[in-house]
């Protein structure tokens, strides 16, 4: 897929849980081609600094010098570019993209310039889905229509067990899964691929009361998520 949108030159969104391997599918594919991997953390804040560049103090200290951003420099050359977690940034801020996005271009408005985006550069976003991500934001529609690929990303069981060989441990998050895709239960975080293998590690490196007090704690308490998370593990607990 991602040949193919290199080729015609389309975007690519990524969507899915976190620890799904978004992120990981993007940077795999720089290390594939060889190409520079740049990250642009799409947050609140994000500015012209981010997408253009800004001026910065000279060598004398007297003067001031332009340094264009990694995003500017890397679409002048094959490259993979993330635009990294879509929906933690403002709305508004969707406008500093567009025209990168649609005509393959990126403005520079101190110099009245336009940076042409390279043939082989290609722009990945992606985004955690649900609004169980706290600090997200509903995405421009406009903004989102400027994607022509869009892949969904789930957890993997199959894979998972390829580095997880514990079929209780994923069972147990299997069901934890299902239950917040029916809405039994609103979880706010996700049982991810991450929090599965650090809980592994933990257990390992400690004992099993450390590293199921390590993983009730990703969970908050007030809303009686944890206590759900306890009872299903406490039952499972003889299996694992």
């Amino acid at each position: 897929v991602y040949d193919t949108a290199i080729a015609n030159q389309w975007n690519v969104l990524l969507l899915g849980d976190a620890g799904t391997g978004k992120s990981s599918s993007a940077r795999n594919l720089a290390v594939r081609r060889q190409v520079p991997f740049v990250v642009v953390e799409c947050t609140q804040q994000i500015d012209t600094t981010v997408t253009q560049g800004r001026f910065v103090p000279g060598p004398d200290g007297k003067t001031l010098k332009w340094v264009y951003s990694q995003l500017a420099t890397a679409i002048q050359q094959p490259s993979v570019v993330l635009l990294n977690e879509l929906t933690r940034m403002n709305p508004k801020s969707a406008s500093l993209f567009l025209r990168l996005l649609e005509e393959r271009e990126l403005a520079v408005d101190t110099f009245n310039q336009v940076i042409n985006v390279h043939p082989e550069c290609i722009i990945i976003g992606d985004a955690n889905v649900g609004g169980m991500y706290n600090g997200t934001t509903r995405a421009d529609a406009a903004f989102i229509d400027r994607f022509g690929v869009k892949l969904q990303f789930k957890y993997d069981t199959d894979l998972e067990k390829k580095f997880l060989p514990y079929p209780a441990l994923l069972e147990f998050a299997k069901a934890i899964r299902i239950a917040s895709d029916l809405g039994q239960q609103d979880f706010s975080v996700p049982m991810s691929t991450r929090l599965l293998k650090s809980f592994v590690e933990q257990a390992k490196a400690f004992n099993w009361d450390f590293a199921v007090e390590r993983l009730l704690s990703s969970f908050p308490a007030d809303t009686g998520e944890r206590n759900a998370v306890k009872t299903r593990i406490d039952a499972d607990a003889p299996a694992i």
